[in-house]
């Protein structure tokens, strides 16, 4: 059934939303497994270049780097990390948009949608860049200019500032939130005409992306008790020495790792399927269409 834009259809598009069943499970053990074998390469091409992250600690620490093309190895090594990662991203966050906006069935896959989203996320992330380096630029430079007049006006317009930057920031996020979505759906990058998509929702918008962060805390710290759980149950004192000795026990390490490991990629599974809700629903209901289905449905 399709469903108008609101607050709460918003928020809870997730749940809302037609289209194809089975997407969820199938989704989550689809990132689940990814995850796990892209922790596991990175974790061994750690131990391969690096021995571990301690050892390079302590060289870096001491001065003792094996050679100094380990600098670079270290640069190129979280360079094609971020890379991985963004694909990884495009490639979950396609997925969804394409169950959210265009009603299909879940699907895995590295084509045109994935290498638009792609430039999408290098759009976000210039936009992210300019705001810290504005805030930066605000934080470092106030109190010189302000201060050079009265030290007591400076510091007290530097967190009005701050928060004042935050709150742009905020905004600027809330008004170019639907570009994933409205990428998908036209098959184009649609970074900037988030801008007008949004036009006179901002604050259902905004409601929405609060309510889910408030689902997502509780989440993160369900798995955390959770996790402490299963240290405890296993015999884990934190006030007993003899019990923490257990964390020096590759096994234990191994199995509390595994399950904090799993638990988490859960929660970030769903983080990524339940932020995309509020971004699908502006998309579904964009006056302009664009070819999402039941558009015209949105607004009778």
């Amino acid at each position: 059934m399709a469903r108008k834009f609101s607050f709460d259809n918003a928020a809870f598009h997730f749940v809302r939303t037609d289209g194809a069943s089975g997407f969820l499970p199938k989704f989550l053990i689809a990132y689940l497994l990814i995850s796990a074998v892209f922790t596991a390469v990175n974790f061994g091409i750690q131990m391969l270049l690096f021995g571990s992250m301690n050892g390079l600690a302590e060289q870096m620490a001491s001065g003792r780097v094996s050679s100094p093309g380990q600098f670079g190895a270290i640069g190129l090594y979280y360079l094609l990390l971020m890379a991985i990662g963004s694909v990884f991203w495009a490639v979950f966050e396609a997925s969804v948009q394409r169950r959210y906006v265009l009603d299909e069935g879940f699907m895995i896959r590295f084509g045109g949608d994935e290498l638009r989203l792609l430039v999408v996320g290098l759009l976000w992330f210039l936009f992210f860049l300019g705001i810290y380096i504005g805030l930066a630029l605000v934080i470092v430079g106030l109190p010189f200019v302000v201060g050079s007049v009265s030290s007591n006006v400076g510091v007290l317009l530097l967190l009005p500032c701050i928060f004042g930057g935050l709150g742009v920031w905020i905004w600027l996020a809330v008004k170019f939130s639907a570009a994933s979505a409205l990428t998908i759906r036209d098959k184009k990058i649609k970074f900037f005409d988030s801008w007008s998509a949004t036009r006179g929702r901002f604050w259902p918008l905004l409601g929405a992306y609060l309510v889910l962060v408030i689902f997502v805390l509780i989440a993160y710290f369900f798995v955390v008790g959770i996790a402490m759980a299963v240290m405890c149950g296993g015999g884990l004192n934190f006030r007993d020495p003899d019990s923490l000795a257990m964390l020096g026990n590759p096994l234990s390490l191994g199995i509390m790792f595994v399950v904090f490991f799993l638990l988490m990629s859960v929660v970030q599974a769903l983080f990524l399927y339940v932020w995309a809700g509020p971004a699908a629903l502006i998309a579904k209901t964009d006056p302009r269409g664009g070819g999402a289905p039941n558009v015209a449905d949105e607004f009778a």
